[in-house]
């Protein structure tokens, strides 16, 4: 029997091998886990569907494996004598012969096709040639041309992922719907950016390597020179944390225009509260009232007052999605990497709820035990640098989210009182919101901003709404 890598979680297709935990001729056991394995952001283990004998290890430590590729041979029963093959297995060999030859002429027919299909675009690029490089219609965005360019070499303006469209012919884009590649993705190299089936090869043979190598085009850039010559140096291999994080940071820094609204809030207040809520939370609960617990919650209600914040940009369908629930991530430093849990239903819970629940979901994040799921459908991510010192800076959105919160280091600073005419003591926090400028004007940040720190200036506002349920918008 085979055992296989099972389906690990929604969008994941690989993981990678972190320690093998049984050995060949091992006696194992129902539901016994096999390996473990490190996914996007957490660690698993992989339990054996049966028991049996281990006849072989087909994975190694540090191995990046795939959903359905084989992990262990077992044999059932303890193994033994290996079974003739049956008449029907013959014959299912033989079926199988005939469909990998049926196979072995479908791929030499396609290939004829891409030769017939390079020609044509050879002699496009012919055509191309003789007329100005770059010269196009004024508004409709077409390739300009002659009545040379209406037959089956014109060039269509394709949609693309990026700001510009494409231009490439129609054998061009048969071949790539063929191959399953987006144009949007490809790098021209004839006149005026214009896309050649070379082109669209290349292309499918640079993402299938990042494929078996692991890396995604992001870290496909352009490499390091070598670093040696000028001294010594050490190669530390990236986690796979390290290298989904790089990813999907690239990822944001590229695709969202970000803007980054700085304000300080007076939590003098807050944190007195905190220490009278948080005496009565102990005398019930373990978990202490933390001031994470706090902040997430004003974040919840302050989302519900701000619906916009809470939103995700759809730019490929050209639309906003209103995301109607509560569930907000909190950054996490772990020795691999950053990780997000998410809090879900903030707006329901109490802040003893909220704390206890925060206190576990920390633990087995540093632990590296979280589950894909409980990393999984955040509208808005808390992410906090006051402990190491930091004030001010740029957080990065958690992409498909709209916007982050960062938090600073509280200072006791001078604070003018017009009242009393004097300079007094108050603990002040810097906050910093970051947010995506494609579906967040300046304006809808700012309000946010400030009823944030409205909130945590005025403790008051917040216990009116600990544990209310949600309110039903239109």
């Amino acid at each position: 029997m085979d055992l296989k890598l099972p389906e690990l979680g929604e969008d994941i297709e690989e993981a990678t091998v972190l320690k093998v935990l049984v050995s060949e001729g091992d006696r194992i056991e129902a539901e016994q886990s096999v390996i473990e394995v490190e996914t996007d952001k957490a660690t698993l283990e992989v339990p054996a569907d049966s028991g049996g004998t281990v006849e072989s290890i087909e994975v190694g430590e540090g191995d990046s494996i795939k959903v359905g590729q084989v992990i262990a041979k077992i044999s059932e029963g303890g193994g033994g004598a290996k079974e003739e093959p049956s008449d029907d297995t013959e014959e299912e060999d033989e079926e199988g012969e005939e469909e990998k030859e049926e196979e072995k002429d479908k791929e030499k027919d396609k290939d004829r096709e891409v030769e017939e299909t390079a020609g044509e675009e050879e002699k496009d690029q012919d055509k191309e040639k003789d007329k100005e490089v770059g010269e196009t219609a004024g508004d409709g965005g077409e390739e300009a041309g002659g009545e040379e360019d209406a037959g089956a070499g014109e060039s269509e303006a394709v949609p693309s992922t990026g700001a510009l469209p494409v231009f490439a012919s129609p054998s061009v884009r048969r071949f790539a719907r063929e191959i399953g590649i987006d144009l949007g993705n490809v790098e021209g190299s004839g006149p005026g950016g214009r896309l050649s089936v070379e082109d669209v090869k290349r292309h499918a043979r640079e993402t299938r390597a990042d494929a078996r190598t692991g890396r995604s085009p992001t870290r496909a850039a352009k490499p390091l020179p070598d670093l040696s010559q000028w001294g010594e140096v050490e190669n530390e291999e990236m986690s796979k944390v390290r290298r989904v994080t790089a990813d999907r940071m690239s990822q944001s820094w590229t695709t969202v225009p970000h803007v980054t609204l700085f304000e300080k809030a007076d939590v003098t207040e807050l944190e007195e509260a905190r220490g009278r809520l948080g005496e009565e939370i102990e005398e019930k609960s373990a978990a202490g009232l933390s001031l994470t617990a706090m902040l997430v919650k004003i974040v919840a209600i302050a989302l519900e007052a701000h619906p916009r914040i809470a939103g995700a940009v759809d730019i490929a369908k050209g639309r906003v999605v209103r995301r109607r629930y509560s569930h907000i991530g909190v950054a996490v430093d772990t020795g691999d990497g950053l990780v997000v849990p998410v809090l879900r239903d903030v707006i329901e819970k109490s802040l003893p709820a909220l704390a206890e629940e925060w206190g576990e979901l920390s633990v087995r994040a540093r632990e590296g035990k979280l589950s894909n799921d409980e990393m999984r459908g955040g509208v808005f991510t808390l992410t906090n640098l006051g402990m190491l010192g930091t004030g001010f800076f740029t957080p990065l959105v958690n992409l498909p989210e709209g916007a982050i919160l960062g938090v600073g280091r509280s200072e006791t600073e001078p604070v003018y009182e017009a009242e009393s005419e004097e300079f007094v003591p108050r603990l002040r926090m810097p906050l910093s919101l970051s947010f995506d400028h494609r579906f967040i004007d300046g304006a809808d940040g700012a309000r946010f901003l400030h009823w944030l720190v409205q909130a945590m200036e005025d403790p008051f506002r917040l216990a009116l709404e600990v544990g209310r349920p949600r309110k039903e918008s239109n």
